[in-house]
């Protein structure tokens, strides 16, 4: 159990801090790994990291947990990514704006639980990280490789 302010602040900060790192350091691997492969290395880890701050109930855990969401974080903008290389150029500010709604909804979601159902915002965690491993099995399958990407590398 945390007891002191310090050791409630160094997960958070070093989420900031990884998502500052793993941004510089991931900016070009879809490039390289191809945006379906670089998608599953990230939204895999991101899983991992949910996973370990829900389930273990340790600081240590909570420590790790957040390095890794904020060092994997670049999954969330190679949604976009995606979204861009598949949208016709007039329609990509829709497509930008659904996603950021989309993004919102999970905010409204948690607030609304928070302030009509009970304060006790773990009980939302459950279901959401259960959509989001679910949801990433079925995009993992589903989601072909980005068609620009494979021009780049001088495939068909």
């Amino acid at each position: 159990m945390c007891t002191s302010a310090s050791a409630i602040n160094l997960p958070y900060m070093l989420y900031f801090i990884l998502f500052g790192v793993g941004g510089i350091l991931t900016s070009s691997l879809t490039d390289k790994l191809g945006r379906r492969r670089s998608h599953w290395l990230f939204s895999t880890g991101h899983l991992i990291a949910q996973a370990l701050i829900l389930f273990v109930p340790s600081q240590i855990a909570h420590v790790i947990g957040f390095s890794m969401l904020g060092f994997f974080m670049a999954k969330n903008t190679l949604c976009f990514t995606y979204a861009f290389e598949f949208m016709v150029k007039d329609h990509k500010g829709c497509a930008s704006t659904c996603l950021n709604m989309l993004d919102f909804s999970v905010c409204v979601i948690a607030g609304l639980f928070f302030l009509l159902a009970t304060p006790r915002w773990e009980l939302l965690c459950y279901p959401l990280f259960a959509a989001g491993a679910i949801g990433f099995v079925i995009v993992s399958l589903l989601l072909p490789e980005s068609p620009k990407w494979l021009l780049l590398q001088g495939r068909q």
